[in-house]
């Protein structure tokens, strides 16, 4: 099977640690949101509202990671270099099989 047919594979066969990764994400990106709401409302109605709806979603997030431990998608006992060395062997394995 080459590279562009794993690739494919991989955006058409979607595990839990895939929907789990855009969950995650989409935490994050909607926290990011929500902080920079707070940060620059101009009254306190909407500081109240955007600070409210980011505690609800750093819940969210904390549910998730404890998740995602639990499961073994995040391991937080790695160091930086094991982590992004773990990450190299899953990009490398693409491009391994095929040859």
């Amino acid at each position: 099977m080459g590279v562009i047919s794993k690739l494919v594979k991989i955006s058409t066969d979607i595990s839990d640690q895939t929907i789990y990764a855009y969950a995650l994400n989409a935490a994050k990106a909607g926290a990011k949101a929500y902080l920079t709401g707070t940060l620059v409302s101009t009254t306190p109605e909407l500081r109240t509202f955007f600070s409210t709806q980011l505690q609800q979603l750093l819940q969210k997030h904390s549910a998730l990671v404890a998740l995602g431990i639990k499961n073994g998608w995040l391991n937080p006992e790695l160091s930086p270099d094991e982590a992004l060395e773990k990450e190299l062997d899953k990009a490398t394995s693409l491009f391994d099989d095929h040859e």
